[in-house]
């Protein structure tokens, strides 16, 4: 019985010294080591090598000819040409329609280039003039689209910030759609935002 404790031990510390070589052994190979050999079966006729993949071709920067994207480091929010909508209350599409908001906002447009940015401030007052002229004649447009979008809301929709700011970038994307070229929101603010 003693002997056979004595193997027991014996072989207990056998394996734990054969574990602690492979382990040692293991942290001590690079990175980079020899992976482990795979070996793919393949069944019926074999396939040809594949070539060599094509070099993908590297892309030609142009002078963007739309609009200004909006670029906070390239476009400061506030410096393009501001246009509110006023103020208007809205029934929101909770059950029972007691619910309503009452909201202002502005329009940030972006013109078409940076060059805009470049103007004297005479004549970029005229063209902000000339701008506002042509969005004013678009405002059914814009109101109903925006009147649409937000009594499409509930209450729960928009009273939290991230529901704030997805409705932003929801009045962008559609306002954009819609409005045509030479005409990019570039951002929405509210001025006035209640909700009872």
């Amino acid at each position: 019985m003693k002997k056979l404790l004595e193997n027991r031990k014996l072989l207990i510390i056998g394996g734990l010294l054969i574990l602690f070589v492979f382990g040692v052994g293991y942290l001590a190979l690079p990175l980079g080591g020899p992976k482990p050999l795979q070996i793919q079966l393949q069944v019926g006729a074999a396939a040809p090598p594949a070539a060599a993949p094509a070099p993908i071709p590297t892309p030609v920067v142009e002078e963007p000819v739309g609009p200004v994207v909006p670029i906070e480091r390239a476009v400061p929010r506030g410096n393009g040409i501001l246009f509110p909508l006023g103020e208007r209350i809205v029934n929101l599409a909770d059950p029972g329609g007691y619910r309503y908001l009452r909201i202002a906002i502005t329009l940030e447009f972006l013109p078409e280039s940076a060059e805009f940015y470049k103007l004297p401030p005479a004549e970029r007052a005229a063209r902000e003039e000339e701008f506002q002229a042509e969005v004013t004649r678009q405002k059914p447009l814009i109101d109903d689209l925006v009147i649409s979008i937000l009594s499409s809301k509930t209450f729960a929709d928009i009273f939290t910030l991230e529901g704030k700011e997805q409705l932003k970038a929801e009045l962008i994307e559609k306002l954009n759609a819609t409005l045509g070229d030479k005409k990019y929101v570039g951002a929405v603010y509210f001025t006035d935002f209640v909700v009872q």
